[in-house]
């Protein structure tokens, strides 16, 4: 690459950069949904390991090589097309459901996640709701109504667990908690909604019994123990012991989950 070619590439990744940043700073204050869960031993997490430095190590710059140098400018250019779809479709004044479809983020339950599409559609919503604040949509309500409680509480909690998709469906998957709170659901209601009930000897690998699981803590901080074991007799009785002794999860959440649930089960023999 000759040097007016190279000059040519700093100065568009320069322009990039700025509109970039001055998109994100817009942007920054963008209402994503949280929920702030008890501090309970109903909620203990299996903990991250946490590396530190030791004083013995040497600080030195680390220079990145060049598979780290293009996987930040794939990242740059993602997110530097997704703020000119989100300012074009902004121009245009188009709704989020019709960019939604548009967009074919209704393709299927399975696919929305994994569309490059669809996070830039999310980031539109948040600035669509701010501009126009007497037409706002809700991102988790349109999503319910696509594609049902049940399938989308399965597919978010899946993809809470793939590096890719961990932190839009996390962000989701508590919208979907805070969403059924909002309406009064109780935690039969939502066992029910998930499909539990019919989940068999299955229950302690379906995904979506941790929605339920951190529902019903979440929501009776102050008998969780009995409003789950009540939960589960009232839909498993006498099979109960047979249920929780089924299929093993896989994964740590699910196994913490499981685990509970049989000590809760045998305490309450």
């Amino acid at each position: 690459m000759g040097i007016p070619a190279m000059r040519f590439a700093f100065v568009v990744l320069l322009a990039a950069v700025i509109l970039l940043a001055n998109f994100d700073a817009a942007t920054a204050s963008k209402a994503a949904s949280t929920v702030v869960l008890p501090s309970s031993r109903f909620l203990n997490e299996v903990p991250a390991t946490t590396n530190l430095r030791t004083d013995s190590e040497e600080r030195a710059i680390t220079i990145p090589n060049t598979s780290a140098i293009a996987t930040w400018l794939k990242s740059l250019g993602s997110k530097f097309t997704d703020a000119l779809r989100i300012r074009y479709w902004l121009a245009k004044a188009h709704s989020p459901e019709y960019v939604f479809v548009r967009q074919h983020l209704n393709a299927g339950v399975d696919k929305f996640l994994v569309n490059p599409k669809f996070n830039a559609w999310v980031k539109y919503v948040d600035v669509f709701n701010k501009k126009y604040p007497d037409k706002k949509v809700n991102v988790i309500q349109l999503l319910t109504k696509t594609y049902g409680d049940e399938a989308l509480s399965r597919t978010l909690e899946r993809a809470m667990n793939v590096k890719g998709t961990s932190s839009m469906a996390t962000r989701l998957r508590n919208e979907q908690l805070e969403a059924w709170k909002a309406q009064g659901k109780t935690s039969d209601e939502i066992f029910t909604l998930l499909k539990l009930d019919d989940a068999g000897d299955d229950l302690l690998i379906t995904p979506q019994l941790n929605s339920w699981y951190t529902y019903t803590v979440m929501t009776n901080p102050d008998d969780t123990a009995e409003v789950l074991i009540k939960t589960l007799r009232t839909h498993y009785d006498e099979s109960l012991t047979k249920v929780l002794s089924g299929a093993e999860p896989r994964v740590p959440r699910m196994e913490f989950i499981a685990k509970k649930l049989q000590e809760l089960n045998k305490a309450d023999a």
